[in-house]
């Protein structure tokens, strides 16, 4: 293994342990500062004021309660790496390896073979680290793919991509599901008269409305624009009109303007327009087929003078 070309913190706990530091195999020049500790206080308070990276601890350490000190130590940092000196051979000590500590050296041992563990030691912990960074970075990555930067709902694409997968889930399994197709009416007028960012605000907005009107296993997702759509898990026809209904009067209630310029107030509360659909139906074979009839019914509803919801399966609506 090479050398340790980052600079780590060593905890020294115990004289067994501090004959490591005063010999000199963790210098200055291979990235190791090094401090000490007496007792189990001095460790603790060194862990959590020194940014410890590894702790070698003297199990013969007076007082030492070795598992006690080992929970601690991970409740600290979970990241610090922690190594015991025995000079135990039965292999009563061996528990320890049951609190995640990275190693256990029996004495008597060389310098060179301590100095390899160590190194060993934090050489794992720093690709842990790396790896754990690397998969938030991953998890934010895919958030971002996934989600509608300005309203933090899904985005089209990734709509497309789950309501296809959850179609064809509820059509095996003979299940039943609902989609509601959402417009804000006269929204340009927002956008013309206010702003783009007094419209963003509206939009930011309707899709906290929506979210509180939904339940976990709902998905929403911004279509496009102003438009919005929602998938219904098990969801039957008259929970898709339920729903539907309680974001209607929802949006219709809301004050907008207080939130987003109240010194600028809109001269009439927003309103939406909503078109659903629901499978198993005659009309709908396909997850295209069920956005097509939420997407009709939506602008029946656009045509019967707005503010209202219009059902796919209501042909006279």
């Amino acid at each position: 293994m090479t050398d340790i070309i980052s600079t780590y913190n060593i905890l020294l706990a115990g004289s067994e342990a501090h004959r490591f530091g005063k010999s000199g195999i963790l210098k200055t020049k291979d990235g190791f500062s090094v401090f000490y500790a007496a007792n189990n206080d001095e460790i603790e308070i060194r862990a959590k004021t020194d940014n410890i990276n590894l702790v070698l601890v003297d199990d013969n350490l007076p007082g030492l309660d070795n598992l006690d000190l080992s929970v601690k130590l991970r409740t600290i940092d979970p990241e610090m790496a922690i190594i015991y000196l025995t000079k135990d051979s039965n292999g009563e000590n061996d528990i320890l390896w049951r609190y995640g500590i990275d190693d256990l050296v029996r004495e008597p041992c060389n310098d060179k073979e301590v100095k390899f563990r160590i190194q060993r030691a934090l050489e794992m912990h720093r690709l842990s680290s790396l790896c754990t960074n690397l998969r938030s970075e991953n998890t934010n990555l895919l958030t971002l793919s996934q989600t509608d930067g300005l309203t933090r709902l899904f985005n089209r694409r990734y709509f497309n991509d789950v309501i296809e997968t959850e179609f064809a889930r509820i059509k095996r399994y003979a299940g039943r599901m609902g989609c509601l197709m959402i417009d804000i009416d006269h929204f340009k007028n927002v956008n013309d008269n206010f702003g783009h960012f007094v419209g963003d605000q509206v939009l930011k907005q309707l899709a906290k409305i929506m979210q509180k009107n939904l339940r976990t296993i709902d998905i929403p997702a911004r279509y496009g624009g102003e438009e919005f759509v929602l998938i219904l898990p098990e969801t039957g026809e008259e929970g898709v009109e339920v729903v539907g209904e309680k974001i209607l009067l929802a949006v219709e209630s809301h004050n907008f303007a207080s939130e987003t310029n109240p010194e600028v107030p809109f001269p009439e509360r927003l309103t939406v327009s909503i078109g659903g659909s629901h499978y198993p139906h005659d009309d709908i074979v396909s997850a295209e087929s069920l956005l097509d009839n939420a997407d009709q019914a939506l602008y029946r509803a656009k045509r019967g003078g707005r503010n209202r919801l219009v059902l796919s399966w209501e042909k006279s609506k």
